[in-house]
């Protein structure tokens, strides 16, 4: 018997299955196929806090800290294996003068309400950073604490933490 069951073995499963079991809940986790292996282990592996809902910025900022040590999570084998990589920086170009209005009121109310990662960048800065951008790019938004993670490391190295804590 199981305190709880988890419907999807991918790595939102995977986490959620590993907090409960350290916290002392039985869990099964189920998945049609191979954990990790669907849209959790294909994607591109985005870790990042550039264009979020504003409603989510607390959450996503909480998951950044937790990729920033997720050996403490995962272990360090497995962490490494994940190849985290924060500051590499995430853009967001506007192409045209809406995109380009756009960024800049985002920028404008990321500042207003206290948020800094996401900082507006002009045409020639955006270049600069993106040497084979088209000359039609007006600007756009940098988060330079943003990054990337394997996805398939990531998924496994979340599924066998749960499963070494207990997760059935």
């Amino acid at each position: 018997m199981s305190d709880v069951l988890i419907i999807g073995a991918g790595l939102q499963g995977c986490a959620i299955a590993l907090h409960l079991a350290r916290a002392g809940v039985a869990v099964t986790m189920v998945d049609r196929g191979v954990a990790g292996r669907q849209a959790s282990g294909v994607n591109a592996g985005g870790l990042r806090l550039l264009l979020r809902d504003l409603r989510e910025y607390p959450l996503s900022q909480r998951a950044m800290e937790i990729w920033a040590d997720l050996p403490a999570l995962v272990g360090d084998g497995a962490a490494s294996a994940c190849e985290v990589r924060l500051g590499t920086g995430q853009v967001a170009v506007a192409m045209d003068a809406a995109e380009w209005e756009w960024a800049q009121a985002r920028a404008d109310q990321m500042r207003r309400l206290g948020f800094s990662n996401e900082v507006l960048l002009g045409a020639g800065e955006v270049r600069a950073l993106l040497p084979g951008l088209s000359d039609r790019a007006l600007g756009g938004l940098i988060s330079q604490g943003d990054g990337h993670a394997n996805p398939a490391a990531a998924a496994r190295a979340f599924r066998d933490a749960a499963v070494a804590s207990g997760v059935r």
